[in-house]
């Protein structure tokens, strides 16, 4: 009877509820026979990865929250708008009102 032992990945390294797919390939790597060096250089590749995304995430966060504080800042309009202004007509007539027009 063979026991396996699995290596238990330390509590610091996980993110949280949000990963990438890739630290469980890296839990998988250092449980079976890889190289070392090759598991820390994809470790680093996708740690690296997962902050960008999360720098990304929160700077447009931080964005739109600066947006939302501006827009909220802004001074209500104090007057109504008016009626709309009716189009132009199409024939510009030089005559005076109730003259009939040409034909």
């Amino acid at each position: 009877m063979a026991t396996h032992m699995i290596e238990r990945v330390p509590a610091t390294s996980r993110a949280g509820a949000a990963q990438l797919g890739g630290h469980r390939a890296v839990r998988l790597m250092a449980i079976h026979a890889n190289p070392i060096q090759a598991t820390n250089f994809v470790s680093f590749t996708i740690d690296m990865t997962s902050k960008a995304f999360t720098l990304t995430a929160f700077t447009l966060l931080g964005a739109a929250m600066l947006a939302l504080a501006r827009a909220a800042a802004q001074p209500a309009s104090t007057t109504a708008p008016g009626p709309p202004t009716p189009p132009s007509s199409p024939r510009s007539c030089s005559s005076p009102p109730g003259a009939a027009l040409p034909t």
